[in-house]
């Protein structure tokens, strides 16, 4: 399902959606959204993607929530390019192979040049097995004014919450990770760096292999 430079898009209520690609570039997001406004892709269940099963890319203004989502081969919900003032809330995410919720602030992409992804929040989700040797249970990379609250993440073959930059995104600023829990996480519980004005604060983690990592500078 392709949303493409259409605003105010409603996406709701399918069950098994999945894809028959055999690869991963096969089809990039069972449900695709580029240069839209005000999508909303709610309560729908998603069963099996070679890629990420809701895939947004300079598309301000997405509401991502109460979606069903029990295996793909890369992210369960990738959220980036400038897509800015947008909530994923309230999904259940296990069995992916990359991040459960990946919010990736990406500068350009060798052809478009994009603005810094600002204003998101990630909240209420219960995310279990998501990750593999790179991925996260919740990522949050680039992006400037970002809230990582309330989620559960149990079993995360990586770091439960990597809030990071790195050379291919922007710096993240003004982060606020809060009252989220992180059970048996193999990585770090929650790891930050490369960013500024971080808050992390009343987590609650069991079962990681470290609590709470700042990385410099």
């Amino acid at each position: 399902l392709f949303v493409n430079e259409a605003d105010d898009v409603t996406i709701e209520g399918l069950t098994n959606v999945s894809s028959n690609a055999t690869a991963r570039v096969g089809v990039y997001g069972t449900v695709s959204v580029w240069g839209s406004s005000r999508t909303t892709v709610k309560n729908n269940i998603f069963d099996g993607s070679p890629s990420v099963s809701v895939w947004v890319g300079l598309s301000p203004h997405t509401y991502v929530a109460g979606n069903v989502i029990l295996s793909a081969t890369a992210d369960g919900i990738h959220l980036g390019r400038g897509s800015s003032h947008s909530i994923i809330e309230r999904n259940y995410i296990t069995g992916v192979d990359d991040d459960g919720d990946g919010v990736i602030g990406y500068k350009e992409d060798g052809v478009i040049q994009y603005p810094q992804t600002t204003d998101v929040t990630v909240r209420d989700n219960w995310i279990d097995r998501a990750g593999s040797s790179i991925g996260r249970g919740i990522a949050m990379e680039g992006v400037s004014s970002g809230t990582i609250e309330n989620n559960t993440i149990k079993n995360s073959p990586n770091d439960g919450i990597r809030a990071n930059g790195n050379p291919i995104t922007f710096y993240p600023s003004h982060l606020e990770i809060i009252n989220n829990e992180i059970i048996n996480s193999a990585g770090v519980a929650i790891r930050f760096g490369l960013a500024a004005d971080v808050s992390v604060r009343r987590n609650r983690i069991k079962g990681a292999a470290g609590g709470v990592l700042a990385e410099g500078p």
